[in-house]
């Protein structure tokens, strides 16, 4: 039990404890009735995108006029790393799913009204308990907060990811996003995936000319870097509000991506006029 994208089917109404759904990889969990969580039950939801049943874990609830009482039981997010990577504010996953719209959700899980956000792993989700076709629990991303993520091996990118960067200043990690890939001898192919910058208005109105952010860190100098971003090749320019900034993927030591600004906001350029 636990391949990717195992369906499960609980027949009948159904009393659910424990860790739900017991799955080892994202999956759907199908219950042909109501269903009512234990006050001590946890419900896990494992994310690595937001395509339910293979990205992520869904229970989903069939039959007529039907209600699935949450009973404050625990949501349990367990985001993987390669959504932390790509992950766009915007993005909607459905975890609870009733397919009859005359059914109900009862209750809210603890600690989490209707709208609560929670933080896991650098992203922030909203919880909507009227979501979907208005009776559905969804979970939108709403926020995505700079932080490291850590790959320890070969990484290789496709054109449909979109790597999501939160830039409100030039240190790694804590003001940026970074990618870094540790170990000798690794490559990285981008892929021609998407860059999503998202520039805080402190960023934006405190950008110096020449500020460098290296989002893409290979720890071993020996390491390859290939292929780039969708449009934009080496030393190509792409702006965000009114900061523009350069890519250059021979950055830091060589093999590393670095954004240079190269432009900033109007009125944040002093003249002197003699």
């Amino acid at each position: 039990m636990g391949t990717l994208g195992r369906l499960l089917i609980v027949c009948c109404a159904s009393s659910l404890a424990g860790l739900v759904p017991a799955l080892a990889t994202p999956g759907c969990l199908d219950v042909d009735g109501g269903a009512t969580f234990g006050a001590a039950t946890t419900f896990r939801v494992e994310i690595a995108s937001a395509t339910p049943c293979t990205g992520h874990d869904r229970l989903r609830a069939t039959g007529p006029g039907i209600s699935v009482s949450l009973a404050n039981a625990s949501l349990d997010l367990d985001v993987l790393p390669i959504y932390t990577s790509t992950a766009q504010v915007g993005d909607q996953m459905t975890v609870i799913e009733l397919t009859d719209a005359g059914s109900s959700i009862a209750g809210t899980f603890a600690g989490l009204a209707d709208g609560a956000t929670l933080s896991v792993a650098g992203v922030t989700f909203t919880i909507d308990y009227d979501g979907g076709d208005g009776n559905d629990v969804v979970l939108e991303t709403t926020g995505l907060t700079p932080g490291c993520l850590t790959v320890d091996g070969n990484a290789s990118f496709a054109g449909a990811s979109t790597l999501a960067l939160e830039i409100d200043g030039t240190t790694p990690c804590s003001e940026h996003n970074q990618l870094v890939v540790t170990g000798s001898a690794r490559t990285v192919d981008l892929g021609g995936m998407s860059l999503q910058l998202d520039v805080t208005p402190a960023y934006e109105t405190g950008a110096l000319i020449g500020d460098q952010l290296t989002i893409v860190d290979l720890a071993d100098p020996s390491s390859v870097l290939s292929g780039t971003f969708a449009g934009i090749p080496n030393g190509g320019s792409v702006s965000v509000g009114m900061l523009t900034f350069t890519v250059d993927y021979n950055g830091g030591d060589g093999n590393d991506v670095v954004l240079d600004v190269i432009a900033l906001p109007v009125e944040l350029l002093s003249f002197t006029v003699e």
